[in-house]
């Protein structure tokens, strides 16, 4: 019986043994893992957290700032501001008018946006722009007074009342000069008593040492010979609008030329500009300049008989096939093989027959009135091409 015993007992210890290994095993596989941690997320879903105490000495770094949140304070109805409802057109789209409502509460508080402060620009007056072109020549001021400062003013007598405006077209159609040139010819009708004459026409945009008013003298930086040692009506285009001004009767008198340290201190666009106008110019003043540098950049001898075969030739050249450019020109102005001419403008006379006729259909501003209304360049036929 004992030995029977013994074996049961050792047979049921195995036993255990053994189920004790299969629930280790059941124990620690995948699904069994899986499961345990499902009941351990439920239970602790459901199982409310403990409250804490509240600590005096809290850190900020706990609570995010993010996070805080003020008390919330219920406004009492009397304090709170009236709200009422307003129409608010938001712009006419395809034609049909459409409205919203909205509350708005009174009184409004601006936002930030709304108190932006103006910027001080918008309060800078508005300044004119500078109307001196880049192409002025500007020559120097000791220049022009050592040129102008010896000669003694002319003196009117008697002084004219007003000044003598006119446009161009009133120079053509009434007088007959050409609305495109710098000099012309007075060509008064057969009812008139005047003299047929010489007229120049220069502009202070471009001639900024012209005289300052009717009968003060000037200069004239140009290659223009015809006006020296004649006398000339001068009428002189002062500001921006197409009218000129008659300054009275004038004299050219040659003083020198420009010298190449004048010219290098002009700006780029005052060389260019001289250079494109010395380039296209037919009249012979300007032919010979350019007779003159072709013979030196061909390596010939400038004497007469060559330059006026040349000039023969450069006149029936097409402007297409001549073999001259700006930067000849220019490079010739430069180094002093050529320079522009100084015509001293010395006032020698006031025709008043001339303002007199001019009355019945000029323009008269006396000294103390203020600037004459705008015209158009179409309005006078100004040209703004031969400005020299």
């Amino acid at each position: 019986m004992e030995i029977v015993s013994n074996d049961l007992n050792a047979a049921i210890r195995e036993d255990v043994i053994k189920q004790d290994r299969n629930s280790e095993l059941l124990l620690h596989s995948p699904a069994m893992a899986s499961r345990t941690a499902f009941k351990a997320i439920s239970s602790a879903l459901q199982t409310p957290p403990p409250t804490q105490p509240p600590s005096a000495h809290r850190s900020p770094v706990d609570v995010k700032p993010s996070i805080r949140r003020r008390p919330y304070v219920e406004i009492p109805a009397s304090s709170r501001a009236p709200s009422f409802t307003r129409d608010v057109s938001d712009g006419d789209l395809l034609g049909q008018r459409y409205k919203l409502k909205r509350p708005i509460s009174e009184p409004q508080v601006p936002c930030r946006s709304t108190q932006r402060k103006l910027s001080p620009a918008t309060y800078r007056p508005i300044i004119p722009k500078n109307k001196k072109d880049k192409s002025t020549f500007i020559p120097p001021k000791e220049l022009v007074a050592s040129l102008i400062s010896h000669v003694p003013l002319f003196i009117t007598d008697p002084p004219p009342h007003a000044h003598c405006i006119v446009t161009r077209r009133l120079l053509l159609e009434k007088y007959g000069v050409a609305p495109q040139t710098f000099l012309g010819y007075l060509k008064p009708g057969r009812t008139s008593s005047l003299n047929k004459r010489m007229v120049a026409l220069p502009q202070k945009r471009y001639n900024p040492a012209l005289s300052s008013q009717p009968g003060a003298h000037g200069l004239l930086f140009s290659m223009r010979h015809h006006v020296v040692g004649q006398t000339v009506a001068l009428f002189v285009k002062e500001g921006t609008q197409p009218l000129w001004t008659y300054y009275g009767e004038y004299k050219g008198v040659l003083c020198g030329k420009v010298t190449k340290q004048v010219f290098i201190d002009q700006a780029d666009e005052v060389k260019q500009d001289w250079a494109q106008k010395i380039l296209v110019q037919k009249s012979d003043e300007y032919l010979s300049v350019k007779a003159r540098i072709r013979l030196r950049k061909c390596g010939q001898s400038v004497t007469d008989s060559n330059v006026k075969n040349e000039m023969d030739r450069l006149k029936t050249m097409p402007k297409n096939r001549q073999d001259l450019g700006t930067r000849d020109i220019i490079d010739a102005l430069v180094c002093g093989d050529e320079g522009l001419e100084i015509i001293r403008l010395e006032c020698v006379g006031f025709d008043h027959s001339l303002v007199e006729d001019i009355r019945r259909e000029g323009i008269f501003r006396d000294a103390f009135e203020g600037p004459l209304s705008e015209l158009t360049e179409t309005e006078s036929g100004d040209d703004q091409l031969n400005f020299r």
